[in-house]
């Protein structure tokens, strides 16, 4: 899969050392153990990468003026909704914050939550396990198992998603 989104997007696979693959059998940390994908396509620029957790991250390569973190709204953010501990950034779309938990320490600076097209964007990528607004850009994580099969389009869709979505929240 990575070998076919290099040859669509250019870009470079890196491959992991040796010794971070021996490593990670022996839960040892000295580097990523999985190959990944970096490509400075100038209209999308990003990074794909699998993590230790079974996730795969895609990274939009850019800037967002707030930082944050979006994830799908589970028991323990009802329970904290309802006791009024939860202190989350609201969307001011009640549909949207009833499927969607934020954390961040900047609640004044989140405003990109607050548009439609964002919203939309981001229920678009469902399901998911985060995705993280920052200074470098968005990066988004969906939970996978050792054997999944993926296909190059359903990350080309996520990288195009994520492109449009930084572009709305610059």
């Amino acid at each position: 899969m990575l070998k076919e989104l290099a040859q669509r997007h250019g870009g470079e696979i890196i491959l992991p050392s040796e010794e971070a693959s021996s490593a990670f059998a022996g839960e040892d940390y000295i580097g990523h153990p999985f190959p990944s994908l970096r490509s400075t396509a100038e209209d999308t620029p990003f990074f794909i990468e699998l993590s230790r957790e079974y996730q795969l991250h895609t990274y939009a390569i850019g800037h967002t003026p707030a930082e944050f973190s979006i994830y799908p709204r589970g028991l323990v953010d009802r329970i904290e909704g309802l006791l009024g501990i939860d202190g989350e950034v609201r969307s001011h779309n009640p549909e949207f914050d009833r499927h969607f938990s934020t954390n961040t320490d900047a609640k004044d600076k989140s405003g990109q939550l607050r548009k439609t097209e964002v919203q939309e964007l981001i229920r678009s990528l469902m399901p998911f396990a985060f995705i993280r607004f920052h200074e470098g850009g968005l990066e988004f994580a969906r939970d996978i198992g050792p054997n999944t099969d993926f296909e190059a389009s359903g990350i080309e869709r996520a990288i195009t998603t994520l492109a449009k979505l930084l572009k709305i929240a610059s």
